[in-house]
């Protein structure tokens, strides 16, 4: 849920407290998701254990206020302060607190700065699969909004090998497969967008980079709008599309996407909940989504994680994904969020089991190797066989 230029959220807008979450504890310390009696009514054993797959996670949004002072050391950035922040401590506590759109765009701009080389979003990769893989991440989908970093000077280069060393250290280490791509905000102007496009490209059409999506604001920027840009990049080398729709937008924001822009998976989509011929069309046309619950709460989109439409996407055949949007402004790992979804919808062992056999097929990925995935799938279903949770 991108709302900046910059590329991380607003998520700190609402209380944690909204969904039980403390963002400092959690990031500090991940056991605390799966102490004892955190979840009286939910099986963290079967929730932990199974393979979690992510296709909607902000890089940018997993900055954490421990790893953003020590960039700030290493590239001696000392403007930091003048957010009246000095320590992880007290950003933390800003994180809790937001005094507004003006206030969490200051912070998160001045926060960009420390990212100046490689090695910098190396360590922002590696740092997201390090907390992850504690979860039971298997494969995720990362993106990352270019132009937050090349607007500053940053060459493409400098970015896509960084956050690719470090998913790439992070396989190594933790086991967890993970693809990237780039996302443009909807907010700019075309002739700018295309550009960054241009630059794009080449990692395009070398792998580095699988797919293109859009984020941003979506009051007053239907995505029809972006039409034109999407079928350029369809023709300079991109395979894959997503676009940010029906988050706070209305539900023919989310019809256009599938329809007017032919794509086939979209991101959020809460809206077309109040549609059932929209859902019909869009379990047809097999439109993939990637739900983030804890962002929509904490972005007041909906009340309470039971408001999320899962039940009604189920119900019509709407293949989703569970995601962390931003998980250090959230608050929320990829375990959170599985938790806090069983709290409220309390699923049993085979909803679970289609949930997450969805989220393989919906991933951009080979056969080869959505044929693992699914094999760490049965092997935990094999284990969880005729049991309640």
């Amino acid at each position: 849920m991108l709302r900046t230029a910059i590329g991380v959220s607003l998520c700190g807008f609402a209380a944690c407290a909204a969904v039980g979450l403390d963002t400092r504890e959690l990031a500090a310390n991940p056991s605390v998701v799966y102490a004892p009696g955190t979840y009286p009514n939910v099986s963290t054993d079967f929730i932990r254990a199974l393979p979690k797959i992510e296709h909607h996670m902000h890089i940018e949004g997993a900055l954490s206020p421990e790893l953003l002072f020590k960039l700030a050391e290493r590239n001696n950035v000392t403007s930091l302060s003048a957010g009246n922040f000095s320590t992880p401590d007290t950003l933390w506590e800003r994180y809790r607190n937001w005094d507004g759109l003006a206030d969490f765009v200051a912070v998160s701009e001045q926060e960009m700065v420390v990212f100046q080389h490689e090695r910098d979003y190396e360590d922002l990769a590696y740092s997201y699969l390090e907390r992850s893989h504690y979860d039971g991440l298997v494969y995720a989908e990362v993106n990352f909004l270019p132009e937050g970093h090349i607007s500053r000077g940053i060459s493409m280069e400098t970015v896509i090998r960084g956050l690719r060393r470090g998913l790439e250290r992070g396989k190594t280490d933790f086991d967890i497969d993970t693809q990237l791509f780039a996302c443009f905000s909807k907010t700019h102007n075309h002739t700018r967008t295309r550009a960054t496009i241009d630059k794009l490209a080449p990692f395009a059409q070398a792998g580095d980079i699988i797919g293109l999506g859009a984020a941003g604001n979506e009051d007053g920027f239907p995505p029809s709008e972006f039409s034109d840009l999407y079928s350029y990049a369809r023709s300079v080398g991109f395979q894959h599309f997503t676009i940010h729709a029906g988050e706070t937008g209305p539900p023919s924001y989310v019809r256009e996407a599938a329809f007017d822009l032919n794509l086939t998976r979209i991101d959020h989509a809460i809206s077309a909940r109040s549609e059932p011929e929209l859902l019909r069309q869009l379990a047809e046309k097999d439109v993939f989504v990637t739900v983030c619950r804890l962002s929509n709460v904490l972005l007041g989109v909906d009340g309470q994680v039971a408001d999320a439409p899962l039940r009604e996407f189920l119900d019509a055949g709407v293949k989703f994904s569970l995601n962390t949007d931003d998980p250090t402004f959230l608050g929320g790992s990829i375990l959170t969020v599985y938790l806090k979804v069983q709290e409220a919808f309390g699923f049993d062992v085979a909803t679970w089991e289609r949930i997450v056999s969805n989220s393989i097929d919906g991933s951009w990925t080979t056969d080869e190797h959505k044929d693992s995935l699914r094999r760490k799938l049965e092997a935990v279903m094999r284990q969880w066989d005729g049991k309640e949770l």
